[in-house]
């Protein structure tokens, strides 16, 4: 994801970036309308906050101490998608060098490279991981 969001930078540094995943439902034209303030650095999510790193090695989520040595973890986009505005992007990329790189990519990208360049993650209602419902279509995406 790294390599992609430095190419996005160097090619389109003012494009917002929707990262989602493959098993996502995503519903675009409810998110058209967030794609505001540009020049701000924010990511619109929904954040996990006061979470634990997971230290079992045999988890897809484990972080090792080595890498991530804090209780808990920064506050962080949950993993399936966000939105990131062009200015958040490109602070990303420029403190990314200072820190460890570890596996979990929505706490690395969205929590530790976050705090450390400032960025505001911003709660938006409809991006939140929910099975797809018939009954609910105020959702912005839903897990499959």
């Amino acid at each position: 994801i790294f390599a992609a969001y430095r190419w996005i930078v160097a090619n389109y540094p003012e494009k917002f970036v929707l990262k989602v995943d493959s098993d996502v439902v995503l519903h675009l034209d409810k998110v058209i309308p967030l794609l505001k303030q540009p020049h701000e650095k924010y990511m619109l999510c929904h954040i996990h906050k006061k979470v634990q790193p997971i230290r079992d090695v045999d988890s897809l989520w484990y972080i090792p101490e080595s890498s991530y040595h804090e209780r808990y973890l920064p506050d962080y986009c949950n993993g399936p998608t966000y939105l990131i505005s062009p200015a958040a992007l490109a602070a990303l990329i420029e403190v990314a060098w200072r820190h460890k790189v570890f596996e979990v990519e929505d706490v690395f990208f969205t929590g530790v490279l976050a705090r450390s360049a400032n960025i505001q993650l911003v709660k938006e209602p409809g991006f939140w991981n929910r099975p797809v419902s018939k009954r609910n279509t105020s959702l912005y995406f839903g897990s499959m």
